[in-house]
């Protein structure tokens, strides 16, 4: 076994350690700061507003998760390709803490950008060259790093005939590449056009996918996302790199009724006192994933 000496492997745990004390910037820097009652740079009260996870995600539990056990795993298991494998593909859940990172990115890009003279103060005082939008990137661009690292593992493992390994090596390029795509289809808001509001103000996104759906009688394929405080249907057209989001119906959750109906079938009906009842009949391709959307609606209106 090449272990450490395998030069591929060392970029995969000298880069994981890297990541680790890029993300310590934020968590044992900024968030320590902005936690600090008697801090010299006050926090600003229009921001005293939102939450801190608005701000910097959930960004403390991926710190914690690879400092405290992923990176010792793959260290453990440096010298064994399966064993390297199986780091990744029994902590396939573990990776279920980016979508909800990524998916409060537009969220907190946008309150880093408008408090921006506040986090440049803290930046100051720290004395990092780096501002903080730099560190806020990194577990995107952390998920991309693993893809490309295992694709030149498997590549230099088949180039070597050694199959047994590329083929477990390649177990876990799948698992991750599965994870980048699902990071991949939570869009980025800019995309979205014909939105009538402040999308921003809606809280955080909670879910997102595509839902058969009937409405005034017409039947179309909607791609819907669940705020905290609105339900957004949207048609969906998908370009080479991105896809554009236009807004077709808006519903907001304390105006809201759910009703189960069979083969995967739910209704939303919106009960506006100053508007005509209407409803909207949505049908999920597959039985999980209608519990999923029946579970998190249930939640928000409760």
């Amino acid at each position: 076994m090449e272990g450490l000496s395998n030069p591929l492997i060392a970029e995969l745990i000298a880069t994981e350690e890297c990541y680790i004390n890029t993300l310590n910037k934020v968590v044992s820097g900024y968030m320590v700061e902005y936690f600090n009652e008697i801090s010299k740079i006050p926090v600003p009260e229009d921001l005293k507003k939102y939450d801190a996870d608005s701000i910097f995600g959930n960004i403390t539990e991926i710190h914690d998760w690879h400092k405290n056990y992923f990176l010792e795993a793959l260290k453990d298991n440096s010298d064994s390709f399966p064993g390297l494998s199986k780091v990744f593909i029994q902590n396939k859940s573990q990776f279920d803490m980016y979508q909800k990172y990524i998916s409060n990115i537009p969220i907190s890009n946008y309150l880093i950008e408008k408090y921006i003279n506040y986090f440049d103060q803290i930046q100051k005082m720290l004395k990092q060259k780096n501002s903080i939008k730099d560190f806020i990137r990194a577990p995107a661009q952390r998920i991309c790093r693993f893809k490309m690292l295992l694709n030149e593992i498997v590549k230099q493992l088949t180039n070597k005939n050694l199959v047994e390994d590329a083929n477990c090596i390649k177990e876990a390029l799948t698992m991750i590449e599965n994870c980048f795509y699902e990071l991949d289809k939570i869009p980025c808001f800019t995309d979205l056009t014909k939105f009538d509001g402040i999308l921003l103000a809606q809280g955080k996104l909670l879910h997102c996918g595509s839902l058969m759906c009937t409405y005034n009688g017409k039947l179309r394929q909607l791609y819907v996302f669940i705020f905290r405080r609105l339900i957004l249907f949207t048609k969906r057209k998908q370009h080479k790199y991105s896809s554009i989001y236009k807004s077709y119906l808006q519903i907001p959750i304390n105006m809201l009724e759910l009703k189960e109906l069979n083969n995967s079938t739910f209704s939303l009906q919106v009960t506006d006192p100053n508007k005509p009842k209407y409803s909207i009949i949505c049908e999920s391709n597959a039985e999980d994933l209608y519990t999923k959307w029946i579970q998190i609606i249930k939640q928000q209106i409760e």
